[in-house]
C-alpha cells in the first residue's frame, strides 16, 4: 500500500470502489476498528483509550515539555528497506536516498493504491546514477514472507510509509485503515524482530491530535483522533513504544523514530517523479494544491471546499504544509540519529497555518488564473485547524525547511507540474500493477481485433511445431489458400533432432510410426548425493545436520534448491520473475507425505508434471518431419528468403522483438521491443540463452546412478550445467551403435546476470570437468563424440512484467491481422513446450476462420492453467462449413476435409510382485501383429515395492518399447484389488477393450500369440476368460455371497433376482484372466466398483471377499451366475 499524504477537506466524500481483501486478518483490523471507536467521536472532545479518563500525556510521551535534547547524528546505515515504495511521500524518500548515494534501497509496495510506473522510474533513475534499488512486491501484513525479505536484503533499518491516507474514506471504510496501518505495523515489527532488524521511522499523522484546543500543536498536546485514520496512527504509534520499551527491558537494542506529517504539497523539484495516482480514492480525496493546478490545467472543472463554517479566519479549514522534499528531507536526516533504544518523535510541518481559502487565492496569484470553486458542508471527522510548532525537530536533528513560504512552496509545486507532462489525476494514466495482467489476453467479450473477411489468405512464418500444427489444421480442414514458408532446409524449428558427424542424434527440445513410454525419473544431485524428484517429497537424502525441518522447511527448502535452481534455469534474479508459470511445471505434495518419508528414510515414487511421458523412437524431430511430409507440397517452401509475404492473417513463429522490427510499414510497433534486458535483441522481453552440449560415450558400462534415470537437476554454483539429460536412456536410436554406447546432454544458460565464458572450448572444459566431478562422466571414459549448439533464445523468462508487455503487443498486431505465436512468438514459457506450441498454431487458425474453438478463444494462449489441467479431445466429425456457418463466415473449402483415424486402444492391467517383464515382449508382439494399427498401454500394479526402484538401460528402455506403465500397489492387497482398482481410477476413460492379467500367464498360453485374443474378439467382443474349466463356488461361502455381493450384483445390473443357488466361475486361480469392453464395465455403476474394491481390500475380511469375487467377477461383467464354457480360453494351445 503507497502513502499519499494527508488530504484536506476539499472534495466530496463519495464512497470509492472496495478494493479485494489482500489478507485474512480482516477480522483483527475490525476488532481493532471496534476498540478504537472509543478513541474518538465525531464531535472532537473524546474520552480516552479504552475508556480512561481525559488524556493528560501524549500517547505514552510526557505531557510536559522534557526540553530540547539534541541528537547527534553519527550513525551510518547501508541496507534500507522503505514501504508504501510506489506511493507519492515514499517514492520520494527512495529518490532522495538515490540521489545521496552510498545506500542499498530495498522498495516494498503491493501496488493497492501505488503505480509500478513509480516503481520503473525509480529503478531507471537509480540505474543512471550507478545505486542500488530492489522492488518486491509485497503486502507488509504478510510477516514471514517480510521477515524472508528483510533477512535476503540484511536491512538495517525500515522506514515504513505504507498504508492508505485518506481521513474522507476512513470514516466510509474504518476496518481497511486499521487492517492496512495497526495490523500491518504489529505484523511488521515482529518481522523485524525475527530478522534482527532494530531501526524503525514511522510514517504517522497529525491527525493523531484530533481537534486540539491549543495551538501550535506540540509534541505534547494530547493525542485524540477523531477519525478513523487518525486512530489507527495513533494505535500503531502505540504498538511501536510498547515494543521499544520491551525491547529495552530484554537489553535487545530497538530504536524508533515516530514522525507526525502535516499537510504535503509539492514534487520532485527536478519534475522525474511526481503524484503519478491511479486509484479511485486518489481522485476522490485530493490533494489541495495539487487539485487547484488541474483546475488551472482544465483537469477538474472547478474545486469543492467542504466546509465554510470552521472557527477561522475565512470558515475554512486551516491546515499547515510542507513541501514534499522538505519531509523526506526530515527521514534522511532521522537515519543518522536512531541508536540503541532511542524513542525520538517529532512533529513535520512549517509552523503557519493556511486556510484552504488563503491557499486557492495563493494559487491565483501563482498562476495569474481565478480559481472556480464552490463550498459545502464540512466532511465527518475533519477537524476546523490543524498547525504544527516544528522547533522539537529544528532544535534536535538540524533540521530546516526549504520551502516555508506557502508561495514558494506552491511555485515549486508549479514547476513540477509542468515538468511531468504524464501528470493527470482527473484521468490517470494506465500505470497498472502488471500482475493485473495475469489473466487472458483477450476473451470473447473483450476481443476487439478487426475480424478477418471470408476466405482469407493465411501466411505461415516458420515451420516449427506452431507452423506446422496451422499448417496442419488448414489442411484437415480442406482449406488451400494459405502458403508456409521455413527459412532452414528442414521442418521442426527448435523441436529438431539433430544427427552429428558421429551419428549420434541430440534433441534440443527434448521436452515433449514407434514410440516408448517412460516412467519419469529425474534425480537432482545436491550436496554430493541424488535426491529424487521431486526433491521436497525426498528430502531425508539430504545430511542429517541439515536441519530441513528445525529450520523452516519452507525457506530451507527455497534457499538450497528452488532459488539457486531456478536462478540457474533461467539465468536471472527471482525476484524478477513471476509465479504465473509454477502450476504447470512444480510438483506439489502434502506435508505429512514430506515428513513421513523423512521419518520413514523412504523415496517418494514418480509423480508429478511428466511423471510418465511418451518419446518417439528415432528423436522428437521426426515427428514434425513427419507432419510437414504429409502437407501438400504447394503449399510450402523450404530455404525460402522472403522480404514480403502477401496476407489477410499472418501467423509468426518468429521471437516476438524481431517481428515488432520486421514491419517497415508499422514503425509504431518497433518501440514495443525497446528495453534493456541485456541480450543480444537489446529487447524489452526477457529470455535466456542456452547452451546445449552432447557427449557420446563408447561402452554399455553406464554408471550405475544414472541406470533408469532421464535427467538430472543441478542447482549447486559449482556446477556450470543446470540439467543433464541421459539422452541414451530415451530410446536406443539416439546412439551411433545401440546399446554399445550411451550419451549425455547438458544445457548451460546464459545472460547478463549469469555470463558464461566466450570461449567454446573452455566453455566444453567446464561441462566435462563438472560431468566427471558429479559422477556423471567416469574418469577413463572414451568420449567419441562432443558436439554443442548455442541457442540465442532459450526459454522465454517469466518475468513479472512479461504478460503486460505481451499482450500490449498482440493488441497491436492482430488489429493488423498478425498473430505472433509459439514459444518466443507468444513468449509464454507455461504453454512453450511442443505439443503447447502445436495448439497454438491449431488456436490461431480457428481464430482466424471462425473465431475459436470449442476450447474457447485461443485457450493455449489465453488461458495456459486451464488447459494444462484438461485433456482437449478431438473432434473426429467436425464440419469445416459448419464451423464457418456457426461464424458467420463463408469460407470456400477447396478440398474435402482430411481427419484423423480413430485408433483403437486397448489396456492390459496386471499385478505383479517381481516377475520378470519378458510377458511385456509378448504383448508388444500381440499389439504390433493386429490387422488394424492399434494404441495400448500396460498398467501393472506392482507391489512388493517394484514400481518405486529405477531400472538398469536396458530393462528401462524394454518398458518404454513395451508401453508399460509400473504403478505402486500395496503387496498385502489381493490380485483382483489391482483390477478393481484400475477400474475405478479409469472409469469414464477406459479404451474399448481391457484384458485383465493375473501375475503368472504362461509363456505359451494363446492369450500371448498373435490371434489368440483377437480371435476370442471376434466370437464375442464383449467378454471372455482365459484359464482352466469354470469351477462352482463352494457351498461353504453361499451365505456369505449372498450377503455381501449379491446385493452390488442387483445394484449394479439392476436386478431384483434372488441369490442364485449355484455360481460357476474361474476360482481363485493364478493363471485366470479376463478381457471385458468398456461398454460392458460401464454398464455396472462406478459406486458398485467402487464399493467392490472397498470389500476386498478390508483388512479384516478382504481375503475371503476377494475369494468369492473371483468365483462371481463374470457376473459383473455381464455374464449368468453360471459362467458358460463356451466364454472360456485354456491357456494350452
Amino acid at each position: 500500500m503507497a502513502l499519499d499524504g494527508e488530504e484536506e477537506p476539499l472534495t466530496g466524500s463519495a464512497r470509492a470502489a472496495k478494493p479485494a481483501d489482500r489478507w485474512p486478518w480482516v477480522f483483527v483490523g475490525v476488532m481493532l476498528g471496534l476498540a478504537a471507536a472509543l478513541i474518538f467521536t465525531h464531535g472532537g472532545s473524546a474520552a480516552g483509550m479504552l475508556g480512561a479518563p481525559q488524556e493528560t500525556t501524549c500517547g505514552g510521551f510526557p505531557s510536559t515539555d522534557p526540553g530540547h535534547v539534541v541528537q547527534p547524528r553519527d550513525g551510518r546505515v547501508t541496507n534500507v528497506l522503505v514501504t508504501g515504495g510506489a506511493g507519492f511521500i515514499a517514492s520520494h524518500f527512495a529518490l532522495m536516498l538515490v540521489d545521496s548515494g552510498g545506500f542499498n534501497v530495498t522498495v516494498v509496495d503491493d501496488l493497492s493504491r501505488g503505480s509500478i510506473h513509480t516503481i520503473l522510474r525509480l529503478q531507471e533513475l537509480a540505474k543512471a546514477a550507478g545505486q542500488p534499488l530492489h522492488f518486491a512486491q509485497l503486502d507488509v501484513a504478510r510477516q514471514f514472507e517480510m521477515a524472508a525479505l528483510l533477512r535476503e536484503r540484511a536491512v538495517e533499518l525500515v522506514v515504513h510509509f505504507s498504508g492508505n491516507a485518506y481521513v474522507g474514506e476512513s470514516m466510509v471504510r474504518p476496518e481497511d485503515y486499521f487492517q492496512n496501518i495497526t495490523v500491518s505495523t504489529v505484523a511488521l515489527l515482529r518481522a523485524m524482530g525475527s530478522a534482527g532488524v532494530s531501526k524503525l521511522i514511522f510514517s504517522s499523522s497529525c491527525a493523531t491530535f484530533g481537534s486540539p484546543t491549543q495551538f501550535p500543536i506540540t509534541e505534547q498536546t494530547p493525542q485524540r483522533p477523531t477519525n478513523p485514520y487518525g486512530a489507527a496512527k495513533l494505535q500503531a504509534e502505540q504498538a511501536i513504544i510498547a515494543y521499544v520499551k520491551a525491547r529495552k527491558r530484554e537489553g535487545v537494542a530497538f530504536s524508533a523514530a515516530l514522525l507526525r506529517y502535516f499537510n504535503v504539497v509539492g514534487a520532485d523539484p527536478r519534475g522525474r517523479i511526481g503524484p503519478h495516482l491511479r486509484h479511485e480514492a486518489n481522485k476522490l480525496y485530493p490533494r489541495i494544491v495539487d487539485a487547484a493546478y488541474d483546475v488551472v490545467l482544465g483537469l477538474r472543472p472547478e474545486l469543492r471546499v467542504m466546509g465554510s463554517s470552521y472557527p477561522t479566519k475565512d470558515g475554512s479549514a486551516a491546515r499547515d504544509y510542507i513541501h514534499v522534499t522538505d519531509l523526506v528531507d526530515a527521514h534522511v536526516k532521522l537515519m543518522a540519529a536512531l541508536r540503541g533504544n532511542s524513542l525520538l518523535y517529532y512533529n513535520v510541518g512549517n509552523g503557519m497555518p493556511y486556510t484552504v481559502l488563503e491557499i486557492i487565492k495563493v494559487v491565483e496569484r501563482v498562476t495569474g488564473r481565478p480559481l472556480p470553486f464552490t463550498l459545502s458542508q464540512e466532511r465527518p471527522g475533519d477537524p476546523p485547524a490543524l498547525y504544527s510548532d516544528p522547533a522539537k525537530i529544528k532544535a534536535e536533528i538540524g533540521w530546516e525547511p526549504r520551502y516555508a513560504d506557502i508561495e514558494a512552496a506552491a511555485r515549486e509545486a508549479r514547476r513540477s507540474r509542468e515538468a511531468l507532462k504524464h501528470y493527470d489525476p482527473a484521468h490517470p494514466s494506465p500505470s497498472v500493477d502488471p500482475l493485473e495482467h495475469s489473466g487472458p489476453a483477450f476473451t470473447e467479450d473483450s476481443d476487439d481485433a478487426p475480424k478477418l473477411g471470408d476466405n482469407p489468405r493465411i501466411a505461415i512464418i516458420g515451420a516449427g511445431p506452431t507452423g506446422l500444427c496451422a499448417a496442419y489444421r488448414l489442411t484437415e480442414l480442406g482449406y488451400t489458400n494459405w502458403e508456409l514458408v521455413e527459412a532452414s532446409e528442414k521442418a521442426s524449428g527448435l523441436a529438431c533432432t539433430i544427427r552429428d558427424e558421429n551419428r549420434f542424434s541430440w534433441d534440443i527440445g527434448a521436452r515433449c510410426r514407434e514410440w516408448l513410454y517412460h516412467q519419469r525419473y529425474s534425480p537432482a544431485r545436491m550436496r554430493d548425493t541424488w535426491v529424487g524428484y521431486p526433491v521436497q517429497a525426498n528430502l531425508w537424502r539430504l545430511p542429517r545436520d541439515e536441519e530441513w525441518l528445525h529450520a523452516g522447511f519452507g525457506e530451507a527448502l527455497t534457499q538450497s534448491f528452488m532459488a539457486p535452481y531456478n536462478s540457474k534455469v533461467w539465468a536471472h534474479p527471482p525476484h524478477e520473475m513471476n509465479s504465473i508459470w509454477v502450476g504447470e511445471r512444480v510438483a506439489t505434495i502434502r506435508f505429512e507425505d514430506i515428513l513421513s518419508n523423512v521419518i520413514q528414510r523412504k523415496d517418494a515414487p514418480a509423480w508429478g508434471p511428466n511423471a510418465q511421458f511418451r518419446y518417439p523412437m528415432n528423436g522428437t524431430g521426426h515427428i514434425w518431419e513427419k507432419i510437414f511430409s504429409e502437407l501438400p507440397k504447394e503449399n510450402t517452401r523450404l530455404n525460402a528468403r522472403v522480404a514480403a509475404v502477401p496476407f489477410d492473417g499472418l501467423l509468426s513463429t518468429m521471437p516476438l522483438p524481431l517481428l515488432l522490427r520486421s514491419l517497415p510499414d508499422e514503425p509504431h510497433l518497433a518501440p514495443m521491443a525497446d528495453g534493456d534486458n541485456g541480450a543480444a535483441d537489446h529487447s524489452r522481453f526477457k529470455h535466456q540463452t542456452c547452451n546445449v552440449f552432447g557427449v557420446g560415450i563408447e561402452g554399455d558400462q553406464i554408471p550405475e546412478a544414472l541406470n533408469g534415470v532421464h535427467w538430472v537437476y543441478f542447482p549447486e554454483d559449482e556446477y556450470i550445467f543446470y540439467r543433464v539429460t541421459v539422452l541414451s536412456n530415451f530410446s536406443p536410436q539416439m546412439v551411433a551403435k545401440p546399446f554399445q554406447q550411451w550419451s549425455l546432454l547438458i544445457e548451460v544458460s546464459e545472460s547478463k546476470h549469469h555470463p558464461v565464458p566466450r570461449s567454446r572450448a573452455k566453455l566444453r572444459a567446464l561441462v566435462k570437468e563438472g560431468l566427471v566431478k558429479s559422477g556423471m562422466l567416469p574418469e577413463g571414459a572414451k568420449v567419441v563424440a562432443m558436439w554443442d549448439k548455442r541457442l540465442e533464445y532459450g526459454y522465454p523468462v517469466p518475468y513479472v512484467e512479461r504478460n503486460m508487455h505481451v499482450h500490449e503487443a498482440d493488441r497491436a498486431l492482430r488489429s493488423l491481422g498478425i498473430w505472433s505465436r509459439g514459444r518466443f512468438g507468444s513468449w509464454k514459457y507455461e504453454v512453450g513446450n511442443q505439443d503447447h506450441s502445436c495448439f497454438l498454431g491449431i488456436d490461431a487458425v480457428d481464430s482466424m476462420l471462425f473465431g475459436g474453438s470449442a476450447a474457447g478463444r485461443e485457450a493455449t494462449f489465453n488461458v495456459p492453467n486451464k488447459v494444462n489441467v484438461q485433456y482437449r479431445k478431438y473432434d473426429f466429425d467436425f464440419d469445416p462449413a459448419a464451423l464457418a456457418r456457426d461464424a458467420g463466415r463463408q469460407h470456400t473449402f477447396g478440398k474435402p476435409p482430411r481427419r484423423l483415424q480413430r485408433l483403437p486402444q486397448w489396456d492390459w492391467v496386471a499385478h505383479r510382485c517381481k516377475e520378470h517383464d519378458v510377458w511385456t515382449d509378448a504383448v508388444r508382439k500381440v499389439m504390433v501383429a493386429l490387422p488394424r494399427p492399434t494404441k495400448w498401454l500396460i498398467h501393472s500394479y506392482e507391489g512388493c515395492g517394484a514400481a518405486e526402484i529405477k531400472r538398469p538401460m536396458p530393462e528401462m528402455l524394454r518398458e518404454g518399447l513395451n508401453h508399460l506403465d509400473r504403478i505402486p500397489f500395496d503387496s498385502a492387497l489381493p490380485q483382483i484389488a489391482a483390477w478393481l482398482r484400475h477400474i475405478a481410477a479409469h472409469y469414464a476413460k477406459l479404451p474399448p477393450v481391457v484384458v485383465f492379467v493375473p501375475p503368472n500367464v504362461p509363456a505359451a498360453s494363446p492369450l500371448l500369440a498373435a490371434d489368440g485374443l483377437s480371435g476370442a474378439l471376434v466370437a464375442a467382443k464383449d467378454f471372455g476368460a482365459w484359464g482352466r474349466h469354470p469351477t462352482d463356488m463352494p457351498r461353504s461361502m453361499r451365505d456369505d455371497f449372498c450377503a455381501k455381493l449379491w446385493p452390488l450384483v442387483q445394484q449394479g445390473r439392476r436386478s431384483h433376482r434372488p441369490c442364485p443357488e449355484r455360481v460357476v466361475g474361474m476360482g481363485p486361480t493364478a493363471t485366470a484372466a479376463y478381457y471385458a469392453s468398456a461398454q460392458t464395465v460401464r454398464a455396472v455403476p462406478l459406486t458398485v466398483w467402487q464399493a467392490l474394491l472397498a470389500a476386498v481390500s478390508d483388512k479384516s475380511t478382504g481375503a475371503a471377499t476377494a475369494t468369492m469375487l473371483s468365483y462371481s467377477m463374470h457376473i459383473f461383467f455381464g455374464e449368468k451366475a453360471m459362467l458358460k464354457p463356451g466364454l472360456v480360453h485354456s491357456h494350452q494351445s
